[in-house]
């Protein structure tokens, strides 16, 4: 769906900067995304539930982001720190810096592609400082925009130009730039490598975590789990039994929104006799919670003796009643 975004912006563009001598090509680009997307809507193997998706994923996930409270969203719908944007994606403010400084100084001649590039690069940077999810859209489109500018800005004679400028610091500018570019892939790694390890020993945290309730719950059960996406672990590892959420939380609060809100509430121990609830009204026997962010049910099963713990670790536990 985000072609038609970019068939806008597109359409937008040229409008503003070439008039309307084009406008009926422009138009025709617009209605063939709109026919690209819709045909595929139509063609794909989940016609109609499909549009039903688009519906919960696309237009009301979004909504609950910019109104949170409703449900709880992953952490890309959050806002980095000025901090972490930073550090995370710096070709990002490099990129702008750089394209910034080579327009007021020299002012090269810059294709209309790059224009586009640039342009749409800038909506998702806009938009990533609320969401952080608009990030991973708008990266390669900066760098592609960086990329495009700096041939522009090569191929044109204010390039020549520049470099007659700086004679005399050029072997400067080209060992600054190699300290930057292998600071940059650098700090890529050890962002990659601190990623990896962490995931590691979680992925094994869950992998066990499920080889028990593979090993120990009858087949059909259905697990209790105080993290929506707990269930995107176990099912891999233990298909056998049910789980309540899986894929997104919207879909179990799209269903019925007071199950949803009654499972929530146990989940942050809001209720003052869970076992009741999720005996009775779920038909659970077995649930898992995670001890770093779901302490306070934790601590519920602890102290009631109709809980039993049977599996522990450092991250969470199995408890049965």
């Amino acid at each position: 769906v985000l072609a038609i975004g970019y068939s806008l912006v597109i359409w937008f563009w040229r409008w503003l900067f070439k008039g309307n001598s084009r406008l009926r090509t422009w138009n025709v680009g617009v209605l063939m995304a709109l026919l690209g997307v819709l045909g595929g809507f139509l063609v794909h193997p989940n016609l109609p539930n499909n549009f039903f998706y688009f519906y919960l994923n696309g237009v009301l996930v979004p909504f609950f982001a910019a109104k949170w409270g409703v449900l709880e969203l992953g952490a890309e719908f959050f806002p980095l720190t000025t901090l972490d944007y930073l550090q995370k994606y710096p070709l990002i403010i490099i990129g702008v810096l750089l394209m910034s400084l080579v327009m007021l100084t020299t002012r090269p001649k810059i294709k209309f592609k790059t224009q586009v590039w640039f342009i749409l690069a800038c909506v998702f940077v806009v938009m990533g400082m609320m969401s952080q999810r608009y990030i991973a859209h708008g990266y390669p489109f900066m760098i592609l925009a960086l990329a495009s500018f700096l041939s522009n800005w090569h191929e044109g004679e204010s390039f020549s130009r520049f470099l007659k400028t700086i004679k005399k610091g050029v072997n400067v500018l080209i060992l600054a730039s190699m300290v930057v570019v292998i600071l940059l892939i650098g700090n890529s790694f050890k962002q990659v490598a601190t990623t990896a390890k962490g995931s590691t020993v979680m992925n094994g945290h869950y992998e066990e975590m499920g080889e028990y309730l593979k090993d120990n719950v009858p087949e059909g059960e259905l697990i209790f789990h105080a993290n929506w996406s707990d269930s995107q672990y176990f099912i891999g590892v233990n298909p056998k039994n049910d789980y309540f959420v899986t894929l997104d939380p919207v879909y179990m609060w799209h269903k019925n929104q007071k199950v949803y809100k009654l499972y929530r509430a146990i989940a942050f121990a809001q209720l003052k006799d869970p076992y009741a609830v999720i005996k009775d009204t779920f038909k659970i026997n077995y649930g898992y919670a995670d001890k770093r962010f779901f302490g306070g049910l934790v601590a519920q099963v602890r102290e009631d003796e109709k809980f039993e713990i049977v599996k522990e670790d450092q991250f969470g536990v199995i408890f049965k009643l």
